[in-house]
């Protein structure tokens, strides 16, 4: 009763800021996909985090809309979702219970094409529930399926196997295939709720070779406020450029917090008498039984584990054995997977990175900074004739090396800088080709080299200058 009561109080007060609850529940995508599924699933997962002490974890990987550009780093609606639900949390919950968010977005033109291949490795391994919001990145339909379904498939090799969900920062009305309905004289319904899932381009394909195994939401961040910009005062000023303005993010933060507070009342109310049976038989304290009693369902195909997927039906060989081992030097990559942890020799010294950047304004540098945490450093050397080695992990068949932030320049002419070699062979790295069945072409961000499985020492020399990037 205690725990029902704190919930529904902190529901009234989110609710209160706002003129209408649908301002609020109309951006999340209830009804729709395995919507059933996944409520159940969340709902007992957040249950044992209250009940039994443990850690549930939200991550967010994504565009500059979710790093938080425009705005400073704890103002960013994962960090609000955060600051609403932490501490509540630790508050109610059994000891150890926590809310924690995880902010994993990369901005400035990186979208899904490079980062797929590193989201197992962005975000926590006992990540719930991981998010993907690059459609500003990914910039429209031109790009193809492959890279998310590499996506998924990373994100639900994570040990929890989370449940995954889209998000659109933008309207998500009236566009990607999920159009308002209409009034007699043909303007929008104030408010509109989301029928079919929005039809984001690529997701279309991708879920339902997924839906069996694994639980996808989707969320119009700005849904809930369709057709009311100029009318209710919570609706207004959501925008700073491009970007969410601070209003855009605290909005998005509570349509976050009211869901999960949502879905933990409906599962605490549904399994009441049995909870309290079997605390009271307990003295108050985690049980077996009471494990047991919230265990998950299983999914479509009869299981619930993160490990085999189905075979891939886009991304072929590039992700049958997924999880995909990655290094970047981007931050916020966790600290033990950035590249300089693989450097194994580098030659004068003339290979650097500027991870102590003369900017000391992100958050990521600690030293007082509240601009957004994300921050993009790169490996290089001015040095022609000099190379560096990194040991890298293979897993299947190959090394793939992503081009600069910046491109390629003109037929790839960045790569024409450089001269690989494995162990003590020369390789060319190619970005178009055949290995087994699957055939590659310029659509990875990269160039790919042939290798054996293992760990294989990569070196890289810098052979001339063409001005690339």
């Amino acid at each position: 009763d205690f725990m029902i009561t704190q919930i529904q109080d902190k529901m009234k007060q989110i609710v209160s800021r706002y003129s209408d609850e649908r301002v609020l529940t109309y951006g999340v995508g209830e009804g729709i996909f395995n919507y059933e599924s996944l409520e159940k699933r969340i709902g007992l997962r957040l249950l044992k985090s209250l009940l039994l002490g443990r850690r549930f974890v939200v991550s967010f990987t994504g565009s500059s809309n979710t790093a938080g550009h425009d705005n400073m780093f704890m103002s960013s609606y994962s960090m609000q979702l955060q600051s609403i639900l932490r501490v509540f949390w630790a508050s109610i919950g059994y000891n150890g219970a926590s809310f924690h968010v995880h902010n994993a977005a990369e901005g400035g033109h990186i979208g899904t094409r490079k980062l797929s291949w590193c989201t197992n490795q962005a975000v926590p391994d006992d990540s719930d529930f991981v998010f993907w919001e690059s459609l500003m990145n990914d910039a429209g339909d031109k790009q193809r399926y492959d890279i998310f379904e590499r996506w998924v498939r990373n994100i639900l090799s994570l040990p929890k196997n989370p449940i995954w969900g889209t998000i659109n920062t933008g309207d998500a009305a009236d566009r990607y295939g999920d159009k308002c309905d209409r009034m007699a004289n043909g303007t929008a319904l104030p408010f509109c709720k989301i029928r079919n899932g929005v039809d984001l381009y690529w997701w279309r394909q991708v879920r339902p070779v997924y839906e069996s195994s694994s639980d996808m939401l989707f969320i119009g961040a700005r849904r809930g406020c369709y057709g009311l910009y100029d009318q209710v005062p919570e609706c207004t000023g959501l925008s700073v450029t491009w970007h969410p303005s601070p209003n855009g993010h605290r909005l998005f933060a509570e349509t976050f917090a009211y869901w999960f507070l949502k879905v933990t009342l409906k599962e605490l109310q549904a399994y009441q008498d049995k909870i309290q049976s079997a605390i009271k038989s307990s003295n108050g304290k985690p049980t077996l039984e009471l494990e047991c009693l919230l265990h998950e369902p299983a999914y479509k195909d009869g299981r619930n584990d993160a490990l085999p997927h189905p075979e891939p039906k886009f991304c072929d060989l590039t992700c049958r054995k997924t999880p995909n081992w990655c290094i970047s030097s981007y931050v916020p990559t966790p600290q033990f997977q950035r590249i300089t942890n693989f450097v194994v020799q580098n030659e004068k010294n003339a290979w650097i990175s500027p991870t102590t950047s003369t900017n000391k304004m992100a958050f990521i540098w600690r030293a007082g900074g509240q601009d957004p945490i994300d921050y993009r450093v790169e490996w290089g050397t001015k040095e022609v004739g000099t190379w560096i080695i990194i040991r890298v992990k293979v897993l299947s068949c190959c090394i793939i090396v992503l081009e600069p932030m910046s491109g390629g320049g003109k037929e790839q002419a960045w790569l024409h800088q450089f001269e690989f070699s494995v162990g003590d062979k020369k390789v060319d790295c190619e970005y178009s080709g055949k290995i087994q069945d699957w055939k590659f072409d310029n659509n990875l961000s990269g160039c790919i080299i042939r290798a054996e499985p293992g760990k294989q020492d990569l070196k890289i020399k810098y052979v001339s200058n063409t001005h690339a990037a």
